[in-house]
């Protein structure tokens, strides 16, 4: 896992979710959000939590690799089993349409992991956010409403 140090340059884009170490709940799409979370869980005033770093870590989903997801082999076992030779001594698929099948197996699981939205996801890098740098990087209404918020 990558760790980096945040500056006002950071991409937000660069994650999909953002949230605490092990966080199985995963809603907040932007740093900015977390942040605003973790000061409801953190602040008794912007002024008392200037010098404190927050740890985030950037998640991204979790997708499969296509080989994770074959299926082929399992369900031509499963029929073999069922309605195969018992004897072994019939081939039920020939070398080339095996081959084929694998080729038409690859591009499924591809269409499939296009359509399935993926629930898992897993930290990509750790953002240690030293917070009044990114305190002073928020524009001046934005300041002035997080004071208003959550105090001096």
């Amino acid at each position: 896992m990558n760790e980096l140090t945040w500056t006002p340059d950071f991409n937000e884009e660069s994650c999909r979710f953002y949230g605490g170490e092990g966080d199985e709940h995963l809603t907040h799409e932007s740093l900015d959000s977390y942040i605003e979370a973790w000061l409801c869980d953190h602040c008794d005033g912007i002024d008392s939590i200037l010098n404190e770093t927050v740890e985030v870590w950037g998640y991204e989903r979790d997708i499969p690799l296509p080989s994770e997801c074959a299926f082929l082999d399992d369900l031509i076992e499963h029929i073999d089993e069922e309605r195969g030779d018992p004897d072994g001594h019939h081939k039920p698929i020939k070398t080339d349409a095996m081959n084929e099948l694998r080729q038409l197996e690859e591009q499924f699981i591809g269409e499939l992991l296009k359509r399935y939205k993926l629930w898992g996801c897993v930290a990509t890098v750790r953002i240690t956010v030293p917070f009044r740098a990114w305190f002073e990087s928020r524009p001046n209404g934005y300041k002035k409403q997080l004071r208003a918020d959550y105090g001096q």
